[in-house]
């Protein structure tokens, strides 16, 4: 290179060194070149966009993350609901009739359709209801009202009886036996009968084997306290009969055997026969009578509670108490 070449060099390099120094004064950016061209490379799939994650929720990364634990809410404390006590009789399967007292149950339970029955009581005599709301039978009887068709029908339809009451007799002299609760018409014929003969209390019970009047045999029973309430249950199905005093089994006979199927037509009456003087004397209250067999547990609880009533009622008939 000559020696001219040489200072035109340096001259234009001086030139250049003096235009970059003025644009860094004047404070304006240097222009950029444009970047090389990019060869050609393989198709590469690029993944669809994702929803925008929440700000203050950390991007799933696909590793667990740690949740802070959730606090369950207290359930409220369930309060049971009050039960109502238990009321007799306490299984009303198969019940036909019951009467507590004239201010507490008068029902039945029609056996075709399950709806309860109120019964109406006709008074004969000098048959009345006492203080206690019981029935007072010295002298009269109560006839029970449009309850013979179903007693009828759904016995020998079952072939099995049960027979509650409290009694409370006036004397230990009846006889004939004097009628407490009967299923007949006269002296001669009936389908049922409890009555008192002395002390001791007499089943007659009809069944092709005992007869129309039921006195082949007639069942002696138990004796009972005179002027003293006594719960009793007499319950019977073919070949057993049981009988119980205040909740507890007392007696279990096989004397009467058979079924009701030569059962007819007769009168619910409690007191007297419905055609024939038999009178009986005493008080009577709480009366069941099922179209069924009852076991001992039932008969015990069904005592409890019959038992448990007079016992408050003897407490409201002290001084300053009254029975409500």
């Amino acid at each position: 290179m000559t020696t001219r070449n040489v200072l035109v060099v340096w001259a234009a390099l001086l030139a250049m060194m003096a235009c970059g120094c003025n644009e860094q004064k004047t404070g304006e950016q240097p222009e950029q070149q444009a970047p090389p061209a990019v060869q050609d490379a393989p198709d590469v799939e690029t993944p669809e966009d994702e929803p925008d994650t929440p700000a203050d929720t950390p991007a799933d990364t696909g590793a667990m993350q740690d949740e802070a634990p959730v606090e369950e809410a207290d359930e409220p404390e369930t309060v049971p609901e009050p039960q109502a006590p238990p009321s007799w009789p306490v299984n009303r399967n198969g019940l036909l009739l019951a009467w507590g007292t004239s201010a507490k149950e008068n029902v039945g339970i029609d056996p075709a359709t399950g709806e309860q029955l109120i019964y109406g009581l006709e008074a004969r005599g000098a048959a009345q209801i006492n203080e206690n709301n019981a029935m007072a039978l010295g002298g009269g009887a109560y006839i029970v009202a449009g309850a013979n068709d179903r007693l009828l029908s759904r016995c020998k339809e079952t072939n099995e009886l049960t027979i509650e009451s409290i009694i409370r007799p006036d004397n230990l002299t009846q006889i004939g036996p004097a009628r407490i609760i009967s299923f007949s018409t006269d002296q001669n014929v009936r389908n049922f009968t409890l009555g008192q003969s002395g002390e001791r209390l007499v089943l007659r019970l009809r069944t092709p084997s005992t007869g129309e009047n039921g006195m082949n045999p007639e069942l002696e029973l138990m004796s009972v306290p005179v002027k003293k309430p006594s719960h009793v249950i007499i319950t019977y199905k073919s070949g057993r009969t049981v009988v119980y005093l205040n909740g507890k089994q007392v007696m279990s006979s096989e004397a009467i055997t058979g079924d009701f199927s030569n059962w007819s037509p007769q009168h619910l009456i409690f007191g007297d026969e419905y055609a024939d003087p038999r009178d009986w004397s005493g008080t009577l209250e709480g009366i069941a009578i099922y179209s069924r067999f009852m076991e001992d547990e039932e008969a015990t609880r069904n005592a409890e509670l019959a038992l448990q009533r007079l016992a408050q009622r003897r407490q409201t008939d002290q001084p300053g108490g009254r029975e409500e």
